[in-house]
């Protein structure tokens, strides 16, 4: 079988790419890859080098990366029975692979033994936190650990790899479980038409008389910030917080689960909870840093969050009467917007034709161009037939073209919530003295 996935190529066949090919192609790559990281353990140069030895260890996984990341890409965003199945199988092989690959006491210490050469010793700044991620990398994957906390730690590492996928597909069926038709227009009363026209044709593409609203955020939060329909606002509301929280999809014991493994992982690493492994590498270097800050920032703004409440509650009150019920979270964003609207007269949906994705965009780029000397244009270079996909190419202030992105804004039901990045290619300097730009991906889910 012809497998795009098993080709390497900056321009990406999106189009070509079928769920049928991820798993015989991930299949290989492992393969491949065990066989480079064997190689590259048993190997006994006459002088390790950063090339024979750190470019060597990245390039055990670069085409096993590639591959998983197109496939991590599809499942984000365009989800389905045939790429869920896919990701289902591969998941716990390239956990269970990328584990091993740091329980390699060869691989470890080869780095280790690189780590004490004279050019190691003064490799520069990029090389030299390259290697100093490579032996943290080894670290704090296990590499130091016994054999039984290994065992322990592989074990956790399946069981997180498969939970948080489940818990991922859960608040993604859950939220496209939610539908709400409303049939009288009086209900949408407050909502801008834009909003309604959105929701009218999300009826009609179902073949249903009315308007239709989701639990996609695009969808729903119009209706907490505008809709004077109080009922209507709870009910979204509620479903909205309460998603994949009982049932087939509840994610309250997945949660639980995870939280307790990921504890267990950092204790078994060296850590007291998992506060503490994820903030290591970060500004805070600890957990109880990043609890003093928020409780810093808490104390600072304490008094100002109260006196804005009680604003608004004063607000909120000479509009519904003294005696008017108390206001509950589905309230609170939509008289917010009144107060904002009565204080400032400010009116957030007559600012939209001026803040278009497009408008947005092109600010941004140019401000980047302005600050790095960066030039931002669009291309037509990755192609994705209906997705409504963007590629954008970053030129450096000498015309090295430095990479490539993909930007997808656009929310679909098939297309989990949020947003995020990652990267599908990644470039650098060559040993010939060219560059090979980078490719990622940016997403997101956008109102309209």
């Amino acid at each position: 079988m012809d497998n795009p996935l098993m080709k390497k190529t900056f321009e990406i066949p999106f189009e070509q790419i079928k769920p049928e090919h991820v798993v015989p192609a991930i299949d290989h790559l492992l393969e491949d890859a065990v066989k480079k990281s064997e190689d590259l353990a048993k190997s006994r140069p006459s002088m390790r080098t950063f090339e024979n030895t750190l470019l060597a260890f990245e390039a055990i996984t670069e085409d096993l990366e590639y591959a998983a990341n197109i496939a991590g890409l599809l499942k984000s965003v365009d989800d389905n029975k045939d790429i869920r199945e896919a990701y289902d199988v591969i998941n716990p092989k390239i956990t269970e692979f990328t584990t091993n690959l740091f329980f390699n006491d060869g691989l470890y210490n080869v780095i280790k033994e690189y780590s004490t050469t004279d050019e190691a010793k003064n490799l520069p700044g990029p090389k030299k936190r390259f290697l100093k991620q490579t032996l943290d990398a080894f670290i704090y994957n296990g590499a130091e650990l016994d054999d039984g906390k290994k065992a322990q730690l592989k074990e956790i590492n399946v069981s997180l790899a498969k939970l948080t996928t489940e818990y991922a597909k859960n608040a993604l069926d859950a939220t496209n479980a939610y539908e709400k038709i409303i049939t009288d227009e009086a209900r949408l009363a407050g909502l801008p038409d834009r909003v309604k026209e959105q929701a009218r044709q999300a009826a009609e593409e179902k073949g249903i008389e009315g308007w239709l609203f989701t639990l996609h955020v695009p969808s729903c939060s119009p209706v907490f910030q505008f809709c004077d329909d109080r009922e209507l606002r709870k009910e979204l509301y509620m479903a909205y917080n309460t998603r994949a929280s009982g049932g087939d999809l509840d994610n309250g014991k997945l949660m639980t689960e995870i939280i307790c493994l990921r504890n267990r992982r950092a204790k078994l690493l060296g850590f007291e909870n998992w506060a503490d492994f994820t903030t290591k590498d970060r500004m805070a270097k600890d957990g109880k840093t990043a609890r003093n800050f928020l409780e810093a920032v808490k104390t600072k703004v304490i008094d100002h969050f109260k006196k804005e409440n009680q604003e608004l509650d004063e607000f909120y009150r000479g509009l519904e009467g003294d005696d008017a019920q108390q206001m509950e979270l589905w309230d609170i964003g939509y008289y917010a917007e009144k107060l904002r609207k009565a204080r400032f007269d400010f009116d957030v949906e007559k600012t939209r034709p001026y803040f278009s994705f497009g408008d947005a965009a092109d600010g941004l780029f140019g401000l980047m161009e302005t600050l790095f000397g960066i030039t931002i244009k669009k291309t037509e270079m990755q192609k994705w037939k209906g997705k409504g996909i963007e590629t954008f190419k970053a030129v450096d202030e000498d015309g090295t073209w430095m990479g490539s992105f993909l930007l997808d804004y656009i929310p679909r039901k098939e297309k989990r919530g949020g947003a995020w990045m990652d990267c599908l290619y990644a470039g650098g300097p060559k040993p010939d003295g060219s560059f090979q730009p980078h490719l990622a991906y940016n997403c997101g889910n956008l109102t309209p």
